[in-house]
């Protein structure tokens, strides 16, 4: 392992850990402050926005990370990336416009354009910090994260002190503060200052279309991995009861900070790969990967030995035997969605995106399927289990593909 790829592991994982950690504390917070019913509502308005932050970009994260040799070629990449969030911003709007003439008594009418709202800034941050990522800079991302976790922390305390704010405003809060990122990023950031992002601009069709059929299947990847990610969270509500709903949302917390690993490894371990001679990908991704794999089941296994003092300090739920097998089936979750993440970028480098992508699209059908197949009769665990068999169909189509195209390239 070189030296600059554990000093870019560990500046990512504080950053990444900066943002999900203080969001993840805030989740819990919420999760004291408010009724599950709630709670429930917040998250699946949560859930549009996590779900929309994969369409919107349409791919350009990774790509742009991929992509972003130098700050000249990134920068024109960049400015095309945030022209495709615009454009299917604007038409997801304007479908829920359409839609609330039609029917404007729906439930939770007046919080999905917050929770759309809120997905442009996260697109729009994503974006800027993969380009970052892409050039090399990972130390800045973790300066601006660090005024990002203290307001959160701020806001958390809030809410723990004082008592709960209406959903409306926290939802407000929450746009405000990840706008104030954005802001920051382009005002402090010297690599984006140097290379004028607005004499790139071109918003015309031509344009958008260009930008999407570069990332397309990066695009029609990321948009099918949210469908079994958060698209199935958001059918959920809607099948089962808002408590039940609640509960597996509380469960699905615990999940979070092994989130970050997986995300701030796996962006820096494609910036490590698309280094490597080709020859030699295969090698290099076994030792980069396979140690911290290890280290993550040594982990689950602490976690799980104290598994009911977890779930009732962070969820306050009563450590049932559905509870237990639920929380059984989170680790297990945890391990293999890490392990196939790492998978997901050799892939990248090793230019199979298409199958990539059709790996996804099984996931996603397994989703569906299994939710149809497992609820409404099996309440909490069923709808673990929904994420579960998801995530196992994309481990084992993952892997199998990844080691088959790595003994090819020998």
């Amino acid at each position: 392992m070189t030296k600059y790829y554990l000093k870019n592991i560990l500046l990512n994982n504080l950053s990444q850990g900066l943002q999900f950690g203080s969001r993840w504390i805030l989740t819990i917070v919420l999760l004291k402050v408010l009724s599950i019913q709630m709670f429930a509502v917040f998250s699946f308005v949560f859930s549009i926005s996590n779900f929309l932050v994969s369409v919107l970009p349409f791919g350009s994260s990774v790509y742009l990370i991929n992509k972003a040799e130098d700050s000249k070629n990134g920068i024109k990449e960049l400015a095309v990336s945030i022209e495709i969030i615009f454009f299917i911003f604007t038409a997801i709007m304007s479908f829920y416009g359409v839609y609330f003439l039609i029917s404007p008594h729906f439930e939770n009418a007046s919080l999905i354009p917050l929770g759309i709202l809120l997905s442009l800034i996260f697109s729009l941050n994503t974006v800027v910090f993969s380009f970052l990522k892409g050039v090399g800079n990972f130390t800045f991302e973790l300066k601006i994260y660090s005024i990002f976790s203290i307001l959160i922390f701020l806001l958390a305390s809030e809410l723990y002190f004082v008592g709960q704010i209406p959903v409306f405003l926290l939802f407000l809060l929450l746009i405000l503060i990840n706008g104030l990122m954005l802001v920051f990023a382009f005002k402090y950031s010297i690599i984006l200052k140097d290379n004028d992002i607005f004499q790139f601009k071109n918003y015309t069709l031509t344009s958008f279309k260009e930008g999407c059929a570069n990332r397309f299947f990066f695009g029609l990847q990321e948009i099918v991995t949210a469908s079994y990610a958060q698209g199935g969270m958001l059918i959920l509500f809607y099948v089962i009861n808002k408590a039940t709903y609640g509960e597996y949302r509380a469960l699905l917390i615990l999940t979070a900070p092994f989130a970050l690993v997986n995300v701030a490894v796996s962006q820096v371990l494609l910036a490590q790969l698309k280094k490597t001679p080709t020859n030699r990908i295969g090698a290099t991704f076994k030792w980069l990967h396979w140690p911290f794999s290890a280290l993550l089941a040594g982990v689950l296994c602490i976690v799980y030995y104290f598994g009911e003092v977890i779930v009732k300090l962070i969820t306050d739920l009563e450590y049932t035997e559905t509870v237990h097998q639920s929380f059984i089936c989170v680790l297990v979750i945890i391990f293999i969605s890490f392990v196939y993440s790492g998978y997901e970028m050799l892939l990248v480098v090793i230019d199979k995106q298409k199958h990539r992508f059709v790996i996804m699209l099984l996931g996603a059908i397994t989703n569906i399927a299994s939710i149809i197949i497992l609820l409404p009769k099996c309440g909490t665990l069923g709808a673990i289990s929904t994420n579960l068999l998801s995530n196992l169909a994309v481990f084992i189509g993952i892997v199998f593909l990844s080691e088959w195209f790595l003994s090819k390239v020998k």
